[in-house]
């Protein structure tokens, strides 16, 4: 019997189990195959959650997979043209000194001795809920969370008094604790992690990052060897602790890829990103005395041969426990992540250097927030056995291969969604962001042989990071790839349009920035601005098709072949000629378009498409970005284009040769009838800040 002599149900249930493009390509296949993708809700469910980006999180709800379907295509459309549906103003002091921004929670301190917290409200609340403030026992620099396990790790890091146990030393100190009520989380085996530094040692930079199980804590003052430490934040056991030889020279930071893969930026030579897997249940319990005290594998050839020789005095992360033999009953020694590959930047003329690299993403949740009680509850840890091998387990994560399903989604024939929405209990909490689908923003300095220093940010798909982990093989070993082989097709780089004043500007795929602008007639004009790389196809795809939007409910949308004209607001002093470019101050400038290929100051120039193939011509005469799928609502100040061309950097000052990008995205740009000097954003809202960091304003999708 063949698949399609089963009861319909039945073929459906069973094509439930394939992944979106499993489900395209056996489409393809007959009509009878494709009838039977188009016509169930549930089966083009999974089609339209990968091409957001999106994963099911398993969550139960009363939504029927139409709902789902209809909710996807709404919300599509809403972050498409910035339309929200309810705003809200959250009262906040304007004294903050730390804040965070995670999963519909804003925690901030204004003493670094208290927490505010607050629930941002959702579409679907009538009113915010009331700010709640929490007393600390400790002084909190920083602090990092996940409210969907109720956790919050606190950083203190006082000098240790003179008698002490540990005079001399500045201890810094982890704080494990609920989020909800400040106790120690009752998951915690170690309340209080601890890492001795030198007393002597300004900590410039410290930042700290979770996901799931795993808490990752970078220190630095920028003269000081940099170090890296990870835990299981649950059992307290160390992970992994990387400083000298085992962490990169001149490493600015670190950005988790998984809860078993991290990514280290560095501003040796042209700069670049190592990246580096761990085993996230930590290293075995010794059974050998004699197992060696350096951190370095056993196979090293660099193993000292004695294994109770003493570790250099002058190191400020020597430790007493490293001065002796190891005995059965000592704790597992922390194991050095495993160096796969190394990611380099774009070749420099001589005498230019790279001054800083910064790496930001969203940050990571375990899971939905309503289940975090059960899983407090139930006590549940979430360790997962490993692959035997690093290759086979981000293979599982990155499966697909690159241009595989952008090619497959390019074809697919759209979908009416004229499926009426009942009221249901946000139908958003069932779906989350899948982790490949996670942009990376990396700001990036650079000065030339004049001392003239520029900034740049670098856009990167976390699965671009992931193929590569799962393209590492150990009997070959770290392997550097060349900027040539890997940045032209699957990055975007643009002079710098996001302003570095709050974090958390970054969440999924999209980027959010606040612009000034002077129009034409001489009035200032406040834009609101998403960059959303989270486009399927390639360039030259019928736009139509590759975005799923010919559809009866977005029939707004025109084809390239009948452009508009209107006049846009400029992305930013990165693709358009500018007698004032914006470097974080947002000052008003007058912007001026050059044909799509213009000066931007310093005597570089930025190539990109022109009004023939497809660009949008402004009020001035030029055209924005190469070959387009733009809706403009000038009545609405929104105005919202694709870039498929690539662009080209001329930065003769800087880089050895043009520097060529080409990762699509939809820049979308809504004016708004008050400054604000920053915006964040999570899955479901905006969040606008005024110079004074008062009163929050909350853009609910």
């Amino acid at each position: 019997m063949q698949l399609l002599e089963l009861p319909e149900e039945i073929v459906v249930h069973i094509l439930h189990f394939l992944s979106a493009l499993d489900l395209l390509q056996w489409r393809t296949t007959s009509r009878a195959c494709c009838k039977t993708v188009d016509d169930y809700a549930q089966l083009q469910y999974i089609i339209q959650l990968e091409r957001d980006g999106l994963v099911d999180t398993g969550e139960p709800t009363v939504a029927s997979y139409a709902e789902r379907l209809h909710h996807l295509h709404d919300r599509r459309r809403s972050w498409e043209h910035i339309q929200w549906k309810r705003k809200f103003r959250i009262p906040m002091s304007q004294d903050c000194q730390t804040y965070e921004l995670v999963g519909g929670m804003y925690v901030q301190s204004r003493t670094h001795q208290d927490l505010t917290i607050v629930d941002l409200p959702t579409a679907e609340d009538e009113t915010p809920a009331e700010p709640t403030t929490l007393a600390l026992d400790f002084f909190s620099r920083d602090f990092a969370m996940d409210p969907s396990q109720d956790l919050i790790v606190h950083l203190d890091d006082r000098m240790e008094p003179a008698g002490g146990p540990t005079p001399g030393t500045r201890i810094i100190k982890l704080h494990i604790r609920t989020v909800t009520t400040n106790e120690e989380h009752p998951l915690t085996q170690t309340p209080v992690l601890t890492v001795p530094v030198p007393q002597h040692v300004l900590l410039a930079s410290i930042s700290m990052q979770i996901v799931n199980d795993v808490l990752g804590l970078f220190i630095t003052n920028g003269f000081w060897q940099p170090r890296l430490v990870g835990w299981n934040w649950k059992t307290g056991q160390e992970l992994f602790d990387m400083h000298n030889e085992h962490i990169p020279q001149n490493a600015a930071g670190f950005s988790f890829l998984s809860d078993s893969a991290l990514a280290i930026p560095s501003t040796l030579g042209v700069g670049g990103f190592s990246l580096y897997t761990f085993d996230p249940r930590g290293p075995r319990t010794p059974t050998d005395a004699r197992e060696p005290t350096n951190l370095r594998e056993p196979s090293d050839p660099c193993e000292p041969s004695d294994p109770c020789e003493p570790a250099d005095p002058r190191e400020p992360h020597t430790r007493t426990d490293m001065l002796r033999p190891r005995t059965p009953t000592d704790p597992p020694r922390p194991r050095v992540p495993t160096l796969c590959t190394t990611l380099s930047l774009p070749l420099l003329r001589m005498g230019a250097h790279p001054t800083h690299i910064l790496m930001h993403a969203d940050p990571f949740m375990a899971g939905p927030r309503k289940a975090a009680a059960t899983a407090r509850q139930a006590g549940l840890a979430t360790h997962q056995a490993g692959s035997t091998t690093h290759q086979a387990h981000f293979a599982a994560q990155s499966s697909l291969e690159e241009g595989s399903l952008e090619d497959a989604l390019s074809d697919e024939d759209s979908l009416s969604d004229g499926h009426s929405s009942s009221h249901i209990r946000s139908p958003s909490q069932s779906v989350a962001v899948a982790p490949d689908s996670r942009l990376h923003v990396i700001t990036i300095g650079y000065e030339s042989a004049d001392a003239e220093v520029r900034h740049f940010n670098l856009f990167v798909h976390n699965r671009t990071f992931l193929r590569e982990l799962a393209a590492y093989d150990p009997s070959v070993g770290a392997l550097r790839v060349p900027w040539r082989d890997w940045g032209p097709t699957r990055t975007r780089l643009m002079e710098e349009v996001i302003p570095s004043v709050l974090l958390r500007y970054v969440y999924g795929g999209r980027a959010v920035y606040p612009l000034r602008h002077l129009s034409t007639d001489g009035l200032e004009k406040h834009y609101l601005n998403i960059l959303d790389f989270n486009i399927r196809g390639k360039p030259g795809d019928d736009a139509m098709k590759t975005f799923g939007v010919a559809r009866k409910s977005t029939g707004h949308v025109r084809s390239r072949s009948a452009p508009t004209t209107g006049t846009a607001p400029p992305i930013g002093p990165a693709l358009h000629a500018s007698s004032s470019t914006l470097h974080g101050n947002n000052s008003a400038s007058q912007l001026d378009f050059a044909g799509g290929s213009g000066a931007v100051g310093g005597g570089s120039s930025i190539a990109g498409g022109s009004a023939a193939d497809g660009g949008l011509t402004t009020a001035d005469g030029g055209t924005i970005g190469g070959r387009t799928d733009r809706s403009t609502r000038e009545d609405e100040g929104v105005t919202t284009y694709v870039r498929w061309q690539p662009t080209t950097i001329l930065e003769r000052a800087l880089f050895d040769m043009p520097v060529t990008t080409s990762l699509p995205f939809r820049r979308s740009a809504r004016c708004v009838d008050e400054e604000f000097h920053a915006f964040e954003l999570d899955q479901h809202r905006i969040i606008g800040f005024r110079r004074d960091m008062g009163d929050l304003t909350v853009f609910a999708f």
